[in-house]
């Protein structure tokens, strides 16, 4: 009887990769947006790490720094799959399986987990097939939902990209330097989640997300091309008019746009959809280049 190999899930992925880079970092002290920043540069947005010292609530400080045990591989060794998958899919902030791996010398150190302001959103929208209007068409619906999603993950994507300690200090987005573009999103989605909402604002937001949604993948699909929480300079500068629309016109579409705003950000929208090609060719060959030049590296030390 021929055996199979199973094919290692994203998530199965995912945790060797983790352990890996974990492993890699022995004895090291390392800032806490690096820990972060393995996620990104794994595709995955849905939690950050962050941590604390102090022991009231009143006097709690964020910290940056920590430091890797020697014996990482040890304590990693008893952590089950299982146990380090329920911490990938974290639906509330609790202390982490890694605290004790990452330590520090501060009072009452003490490493989190979170879910990101994305994974909320995604939690929000899996209320969204519950509702009348979804269900009179499924189909629309579903491409819909998609949609959404792709919004939702440009959004925080920027939000990432413009306050770049947002994960590493947990930071309220209501608090933001930047005014939080994924803010609006999650309104509009929790309301959806508690039927809030009238089902012909419904409709209307429906109508909106259809006629934006070549706009939403293009700029999604552009951001999505850089493996990291940061975005050059420039694409942040040609699409902070688009995503501020997107934002703003999605929470205000449930209260019926008017013809003037819709005008006005159609015009926007196809200005940018314009541009994308550009900006995403280049991007694709910013991480080419970076992709030729951490092979190189690699092939140096081999040497």
């Amino acid at each position: 009887m021929a055996l199979f190999k199973k094919e290692p899930t994203q998530e199965d992925q995912l945790q060797q990769n983790l352990r890996a880079w974990l492993s890699q970092q022995a004895g090291k002290t390392i800032a806490l947006a690096n820990l972060n920043a393995f996620f990104y540069q794994n595709d995955f947005f849905k939690l950050h790490y962050f941590a604390e010292s102090g022991f009231q609530a009143d006097n709690k400080q964020p910290v940056l720094t920590a430091t890797v045990t020697k014996d990482v591989q040890k304590k990693l060794s008893r952590i089950k799959e299982t146990e380090l998958s329920s911490e990938l899919k974290i639906n509330k902030k609790e202390k982490s399986l890694l605290d004790g791996i990452i330590t520090s010398d501060q009072n009452y150190f003490r490493l989190y987990v979170t879910p990101s302001p994305f994974a909320t959103g995604l939690l929000l929208l899996e209320k969204l097939p519950a509702t009348k209007v979804f269900q009179a068409d499924k189909k629309t619906g579903s491409f819909v939902q998609n949609n959404i999603k792709e919004l939702l993950y440009l959004c925080y994507r920027f939000d990432l990209a413009k306050n770049p300690q947002l994960a590493v200090k947990n930071l309220a987005l209501a608090q933001l330097a930047t005014p939080s573009v994924t803010l609006p999103i999650l309104a509009t989605l929790t309301a959806i989640a508690n039927q809030t909402i009238a089902d012909l604002d419904l409709e209307y937001l429906f109508t909106w997300v259809l006629q934006y949604s070549a706009t939403i993948t293009a700029t999604s699909t552009l951001f999505s091309a850089y493996a990291s929480a940061a975005l050059p300079e420039e694409v942040l500068e040609k699409t902070q008019a688009i995503v501020t629309e997107l934002a703003e016109n999605f929470a205000r579409s449930s209260t019926v746009l008017t013809q003037n705003a819709n005008q006005d950000s159609l015009a926007i929208s196809e200005q940018l959809l314009k541009q994308i090609p550009d900006l995403f060719q280049a991007a694709n060959q910013k991480m080419t280049a970076l992709n030729d030049k951490l092979l190189n590296s690699d092939t140096d030390q081999t040497e």
